[in-house]
């Protein structure tokens, strides 16, 4: 009876609280991936590369891409190789090479874009040798179980440069930032256009620069900077854009210099990232050096109102890789040139303070999943 009620309550630990599963995340470092417990805010596992992993390791940039699914990790490479680099996102090792197909002749840039649903990824290719040498941007399409090479299909980026595209939450929708602000939205297994989003009317006018920063929930969130001339600090402001009913947020003008901001996947709270220097070396590091102090501002998305401010310490820079899928917590590196000295602050955007400082590697991003 009692081996009986052992094993009863054996089960009963290994179902999720209330039908959740855990949220954990991986850490990417170099030749290194860390699992990580959000719920404890502890490391799990450390997985370490035999060799050196190569390509590419910028996914905000889409240099790189994790699938979820089948559990690989996608790096370009535009160096000794030209093409991508297939890695087991559990063990680390390479599983192949694939290089691009004979149609490229002079690639310059590289971009993934890459749904988690979906039996296809593609590769955005800058090929130098279209249009008499000025260049043009060719779409490759691959199997992502084999990585086959299937054929080109219809461009999604128009420029590698300037156009940034979120996936929605359901990864079956895709947004793309044009070069002037405004959006593309594509259907992601099909790859057919939706709609076209016009946001001139929503930014101000005469504005030095203006862009989209993230996108969550269906929501856009806006960036315009009100410097007026090209030696002056930026002076940056945020408004979010609702993109099913085009309603639209309070203005706020921040004043402040640094540009890292993004929604929480609620999108409920606005969170600016701000590096300023706390000596009298310069007004912002690491540019001009000296002791610097880690700044997050804590916004109302559909108000503007200011909620709070956290303030970290770091000696060099710092940089927010992510807010937990509940919209509870940051992660926040800061950033040594001792790399032994790197934490990463877990950061509370509900009590709005430091909960935890890990030692950790240099982490270049940090992908959330549930378990």
């Amino acid at each position: 009876m009692r081996k009986l009620i052992f094993f009863i309550l054996l089960i009963l630990l290994s179902i999720p609280v209330n039908g959740y599963a855990k949220t954990f995340a991986y850490l990417f470092a170099k030749d290194e991936i860390i699992k990580y417990d959000t719920e404890t805010d502890t490391i799990t596992t450390r997985i370490k590369a035999v060799d050196r992993v190569k390509g590419f390791k910028d996914l905000k940039g889409a240099a790189c891409a994790v699938d979820m699914v089948n559990k690989y990790w996608v790096t370009t490479s535009l160096s000794d190789r030209i093409g991508f680099y297939i890695y087991d996102l559990l063990t680390l090792k390479q599983i192949k090479f694939v290089p691009l197909p004979a149609i490229i002749a002079e690639p310059e840039n590289l971009k993934v874009v890459y749904p988690q649903q979906g039996t296809k990824f593609y590769i955005e290719v800058n090929d130098m040798s279209l249009n008499n040498g000025v260049g043009g941007f060719v779409t490759l399409a691959y199997d992502k179980k084999t990585q086959s090479y299937i054929g080109t299909v219809n461009n999604l980026l128009n420029n590698l440069v300037d156009e940034n595209f979120w996936f929605s939450e359901d990864q079956n929708t895709l947004h793309i930032e044009t070069a002037e602000g405004n959006l593309r939205v594509y259907d992601s297994l099909t790859l057919s256009q939706s709609n076209t989003i016009d946001l001139s009317n929503v930014y101000a006018k005469n504005v030095w620069g203006k862009g989209i920063d993230d996108i969550k929930n269906s929501t856009a969130l806006l960036s315009e900077n009100y410097k007026l001339q090209d030696g002056d600090k930026n002076n940056m402001s945020f408004l979010t854009y609702n993109i099913t009913t085009t309603a639209t947020s309070t203005r706020v003008i921040t004043g402040m210099d640094d540009e890292s901001i993004q929604l929480t996947p609620d999108a409920n709270k606005v969170v600016f990232v701000e590096t300023q220097a706390s000596s009298s070396l310069g007004t912002k590091a690491p540019k001009k050096g000296g002791t610097v102090t880690g700044r997050i501002h804590v916004y109302n998305a559909k108000t503007g109102s200011k909620v709070g401010l956290i303030t970290l310490p770091t000696d060099f820079s710092g940089q927010a890789l992510g807010i937990r899928p509940a919209s509870d917590k940051l992660y926040y590196k800061v950033y040594s040139r001792d790399e032994s000295k790197i934490r990463l602050e877990v950061v509370d955007l509900v009590g709005l303070k430091v909960l935890k400082e890990i030692s950790v590697p240099n982490i270049y991003f940090m992908i959330f999943f549930d378990e």
